[in-house]
């Protein structure tokens, strides 16, 4: 009997790109949001939804290796001007050998800083604000 585990995808396997550049990403998410009112009708005791918004927010994790974040985002603070930043993520499940791609577009990285810590491995953690994931391949 074969292992079922094995069907499922895993992060190991997960590639992130920003503006084209692999950054060596070792970890991902995301969360897409709906904003919703409620909606009424004579004569009816239901209370109905209606999306009136959406929104998504994520953030990815890197191994500090270079600057680059600070030289995607470093000028923001003396410009004010925010970059053209596209990413696209990647999650492939190597069991089945179909990929779940989807690419977000209109990203705004707010804030970007580092922790520096003695005998420890360097990570940078870059929350996101974008528009809601285009995807453009399924598993």
């Amino acid at each position: 009997m074969a292992n079922k585990g094995n069907e499922v995808a895993t992060g190991t396997n997960t590639v992130v790109w920003v503006n084209g550049e692999d950054v060596k990403s070792n970890k991902f998410e995301y969360k897409v949001a709906y904003e919703t009112a409620d909606v009424k009708f004579g004569g009816d005791l239901q209370t109905y939804k209606r999306v009136v918004g959406v929104s998504c927010e994520g953030s990815f994790t890197i191994n500090r290796t270079q600057s680059r974040m600070a030289l995607l985002i470093g000028d923001v603070a003396k410009t004010g001007l925010l970059p053209d930043i596209t990413i696209t993520s990647k999650i492939i499940n190597d069991s089945t050998g179909k990929a779940e791609r989807a690419t977000f577009r209109n990203v705004v990285i707010a804030e970007y800083g580092a922790t520096s810590e003695n005998q420890a491995v360097m990570e940078d953690t870059i929350p996101f604000t974008s528009s809601p994931p285009e995807f453009i391949e399924y598993m």
